[in-house]
């Protein structure tokens, strides 16, 4: 059977086996005994269905279950600079030369499975197990959860969080004509290991995120001044230069602006 654009209908993932469910609980693209459609998209909630985004996306308060969250990474509504050298428009030297290192830098991070989307890159942190929603302040709970965990990444804040989609492997993205691939394997991590993140960028949010782009607690020449050293502390970072930086200023500087991604 092969799904054509005209049907928009969503496949669930094939079944796996408890060792292929203990490294990556989602299908991937040889494990589908289905042909998939361009754009084909997966849920990281619910089901896991697999098909065209206007089938498989629901509303916030139809989710009933978390499977997974998407980190999206675009080089081209990135800034490059001090904070982010080597930054490159191609996915693949993306991850290379920017990606890989950030992911280095967490443990909780270098679980993360990454896949080439087209212009940029999907990270996804896979759980083990799932997150149930039992009521609706449960799920409101992930919501928050969810949307301080993406800030650890330069991901775009305006993102969504517990209803994002995935990009399905082995769909085609008609933008560039690219097929989505696989370039770094993921392991799940777990709810719990979650929550401790997320506390951590509660308790020193400037601190983590720059540890992160980093590797270090400190950059010389400062990267807002270009003179002093920037120091960086839980919530803000410290120069002799520039004086206080906050986590605001830090995340600015990390995004091009409004106009420039608009163009």
């Amino acid at each position: 059977m092969t799904i054509s654009l005209s049907q928009r209908t969503a496949v669930r993932p094939a079944p796996m086996n408890k060792d292929q469910a203990a490294d990556s609980i989602h299908p991937n693209s040889e494990s589908m005994s289905v042909s998939l459609p361009p754009n084909a998209r997966q849920q990281l909630f619910n089901g896991g269905e697999v098909g065209p985004i206007e089938q498989i996306r629901v509303s916030t308060e139809r989710i009933v279950r978390l499977n997974g969250i998407l980190f999206d990474l675009d080089p081209q509504n990135l800034r490059g600079g001090p904070l982010l050298p080597a930054l490159s428009p191609d996915p693949e030297s993306f991850f290379e030369q920017c990606v890989q290192r950030w992911l280095a830098n967490h443990p909780l991070l270098q679980h993360l499975e990454v896949r080439a989307s087209g212009t940029g890159l999907h990270a996804i942190l896979w759980l083990d197990p799932p997150v149930e929603f039992a009521d609706d302040a449960e799920r409101t709970r992930w919501c928050s959860i969810v949307k301080v965990v993406q800030a650890v990444l330069p991901t775009d804040p305006l993102a969504p969080g517990i209803t994002a989609t995935t990009r399905a492997l082995g769909s085609v993205n008609t933008k560039n004509g690219q097929e989505v691939r696989r370039i770094k394997e993921g392991h799940s991590a777990s709810p719990a290991d979650v929550i401790a993140l997320q506390e951590e960028m509660c308790a020193s949010p400037f601190r983590t995120l720059f540890q992160v782009l980093t590797g270090a607690e400190r950059m010389s020449p400062c990267p807002f001044c270009d003179q002093e050293t920037l120091v960086a502390l839980d919530h803000v970072g410290k120069c002799y230069g520039c004086g206080k930086v906050t986590f605001e200023r830090l995340c600015s500087e990390l995004f091009q602006s409004a106009k420039s991604m608009e163009g």
